[in-house]
C-alpha cells in the first residue's frame, strides 16, 4: 500500500480506540473511582487513629503481617528471576538460533524505533552502538529515528550525519519527520511513533516484507540494548507458543549515569526495576512498560499507538488485548535493558523532575476507565480475564499510592494519640515490640534490594565503574532512604495523578530530562 492508504486504513483501525468527548457519566465513574478509593483509606486511616487508636493499633498489627507476606512474596519471585537473568545473561542466543532455528530465524526482520523529541544526540549515539554491536544478521535489522518537525530547524543536521555514520551498518537506516498539530493527536510519544509507524508499514511494504515475519523494539532513547538482546528476542519469538500473541518485555535498568545521579533518585530507580524483576516471573501480571517489543502483525492489525494519551508503552498492550478478544500476553525476556536515570544540573531540580517522571508513569490511570469501556462490547471476553484484567490496574495503582502513607500513619500516630492521654491495654504494650520485630522481617526485602542494586551494577559499562570499597558500601547504605522515597515519590505523585484524573484535569506528555556528567 502507499503511504495515504497506510495512513487511511490506521486512521480507521485507531478510531475503535478513540476516547469518548465528552466523558459519559460512566466513564467518569471510573475515572473518579481510584481517587475517592484512595483517599477514603487515607481519610478513614487517620480518623481511625484520632477516634479509636487502639482499634487503629490492632489494624496496622493486621496490616503490617499482610504486608510482610507481600514482601515474602515479592523476594521469591525477584530470586526466581535474577536466577533466570544470570542464566540468561550467560547463553550464547546467536549460536542457539544458528544451530536449531537458522532457516526460521534468517526470515525474521527487526525493527528498532527510536522516537525523538530534542534530546541529547551523544546519548543517541551510545544507543545506536549498541544497536549495531548486536550479535545478530545486521542485514535483517533497520533503524528508525521517530523525529519532531519542530526540532527540524536544530537538530536536523545533526541527526543526517549519525544516519550517515551509521547506515552501512544496518540494512537500512530511516529518519521520520512528525509534523505538529495533525488532527487528534497530543504532543507525546505516542503521537510520534504513530506516525512513525505508518511509515514503517509503507517501507515494508515497498521491501515487499511479510508483517508477520518482523519484530519492532519501541525503544527510548537512551535505551542501551545487551549485546545479545536481538538473538535472545528471535528465539524467543521463535520458540514461545502463538508468537503473533505476545509482546516482549525485557528488565529495565536504570543505571547509564547511575553513578553520577543523586541518592533518592538511585534508590527510586532501583525500586522500579526490581518491581519489574519481581513481576517478570509471573507473565500472568505482566504489562508492557517502557522499552519492549511486539510483532509488526499485531501493531498493523491495531492500527499502531494511540495518539491521544500519555500511557501508550503499557496502552498497545490493552489495544492488542481487545483486538484479540483477551488472546494476547507479555512474554518476559529475561535479558537487561540499560537506560538513564533523571539526571538535571541541580539536585533539587533532579528531584522535581523525578516526581514528574513519577507522576507520569502513575498516569496509567488513565487505562482503567478505557479497559472498562472496552470491555463492555467485548462479550468473547471471558468474564474471568475481564476482571482479572480491571483489578491488576485498581490493585497495582491503589497499592502505590496508599501503602507507604498507611504504613507511616498507622504505625506513628495511634501510639503517640494513646501515649498522650495515658490510656493502656495489652495490645498498646506489645505492639511497640510486635511493630518492631514485623518491621525487621520486612527489612529483609530492602536487604536484598541493596544486595541486588550492586550486584546489577556490574552490567555498567567499564568506564563509568567505580571499584572503590567506599562508592559500593555507599550504594547498600543509600537504601536507608527507601521509606522517604516510597512516600515523596511513590504515593504522592501516584495520588497526585489520582487526583487530576478525578478532577477532569488531563495531564499531557512530558520529556524526562536525563543528562550525562562529561
Amino acid at each position: 500500500m502507499s503511504f495515504s492508504d497506510v495512513q487511511k486504513v490506521a486512521a480507521e483501525r485507531q478510531a475503535r480506540w478513540s476516547l469518548p468527548w465528552p466523558r459519559p457519566f460512566k466513564y467518569r465513574l471510573w475515572e473518579i473511582f481510584p481517587a475517592v478509593f484512595s483517599w477514603t483509606t487515607i481519610l478513614a486511616v487517620i480518623f481511625l487513629s484520632f477516634l479509636a487508636p487502639i482499634w487503629a493499633i490492632r489494624l496496622v498489627i493486621v496490616y503490617d503481617v499482610y504486608w510482610l507476606c507481600k514482601v515474602l512474596y515479592f523476594i521469591i519471585f525477584v530470586l526466581a528471576s535474577s536466577f533466570k537473568l544470570a542464566r540468561a545473561v550467560k547463553t550464547p542466543w546467536w549460536l542457539k538460533l544458528q544451530d536449531d532455528y537458522k532457516e526460521e530465524s534468517s526470515k525474521l526482520w527487526q525493527i528498532y524505533l527510536l522516537p525523538s523529541a530534542g534530546e541529547s544526540t551523544e546519548v543517541l549515539r551510545e544507543s545506536l552502538e549498541k544497536i549495531a554491536a548486536q550479535i545478530y544478521d545486521h542485514k535483517k535489522m533497520v533503524v528508525v529515528l521517530a523525529c519532531e518537525e519542530r526540532q527540524r530547524a536544530i537538530f536536523g543536521n545533526d541527526l543526517e550525519l549519525i544516519k550517515k555514520d551509521f547506515a552501512d551498518r544496518f540494512f537500512d537506516f530511516l529518519i521520520v519527520w512528525h509534523p505538529d498539530n495533525l488532527p487528534g493527536e497530543i504532543r507525546g510519544k505516542g503521537s510520534n511513533i504513530y506516525y512513525a509507524g505508518t511509515h514503517i508499514q509503507a517501507w515494508l511494504d515497498e521491501q515487499n516484507i511479510d508483517y508477520k515475519k518482523v519484530l519492532l523494539s519501541s525503544l527510548d532513547l537512551d535505551s542501551q540494548l545487551h549485546p545479545q538482546y536481538s538473538a535472545y528476542l528471535a528465539h524467543r519469538f521463535l520458540t514461545v507458543k502463538n508468537p503473533l500473541r505476545a509482546s516482549f518485555q525485557p528488565l529495565v535498568l536504570y543505571h547509564n549515569n547511575m553513578w553520577q545521579s543523586s541518592s533518592i533518585v538511585r534508590v527510586s530507580a532501583f525500586g522500579t526495576t526490581f518491581w519489574l524483576l519481581s513481576e517478570l516471573t509471573r507473565s500472568d501480571r505482566l504489562f508492557t512498560f517502557s522499552s519492549h517489543s511486539m510483532p509488526f502483525q499485531m501493531l498493523v492489525d491495531v492500527g499502531f499507538w494511540q495518539k491521544d494519551i500519555v500511557s501508550e508503552d503499557s496502552r498497545i498492550f490493552l489495544q492488542a488485548f481487545m483486538h484479540y478478544n483477551g488472546d494476547y500476553r507479555v512474554e518476559p525476556l529475561f535479558l537487561p535493558l540499560s537506560m538513564d536515570t533523571v539526571m538535571t544540573k541541580s539536585w533539587g531540580q533532579s528531584l522535581r523532575h523525578l516526581y514528574k517522571q513519577q507522576k507520569r508513569w502513575a498516569w496509567g490511570i488513565e487505562n482503567l476507565a478505557w479497559t472498562y469501556w472496552q470491555l463492555k462490547n467485548r462479550p468473547k471476553i471471558k468474564s474471568a480475564q475481564k476482571w482479572r484484567i480491571l483489578l491488576l490496574q485498581l490493585e497495582g495503582m491503589y497499592s502505590w499510592a496508599t501503602a507507604p502513607l498507611v504504613i507511616f500513619i498507622l504505625g506513628y500516630v495511634p501510639l503517640r494519640v494513646i501515649w498522650t492521654y495515658g490510656q493502656a491495654s495489652v495490645v498498646v504494650t506489645n505492639a511497640p515490640d510486635l511493630l518492631q520485630f514485623l518491621m525487621q522481617l520486612a527489612g529483609a526485602g530492602m536487604v536484598l534490594s541493596a544486595i541486588l542494586s550492586v550486584v546489577f551494577l556490574t552490567f555498567l559499562p567499564f568506564n563509568r565503574r567505580r571499584n572503590r570499597l567506599g562508592s559500593w558500601a555507599f550504594m547498600v547504605l543509600q537504601w536507608i532512604l527507601l521509606p522517604v522515597t516510597l512516600i515523596i515519590f511513590g504515593s504522592l505523585p501516584a495520588l497526585d495523578a489520582q487526583t487530576r484524573m478525578a478532577l477532569g484535569k488531563y495531564l499531557g506528555f512530558w520529556v524526562t530530562d536525563k543528562g550525562r556528567l562529561k
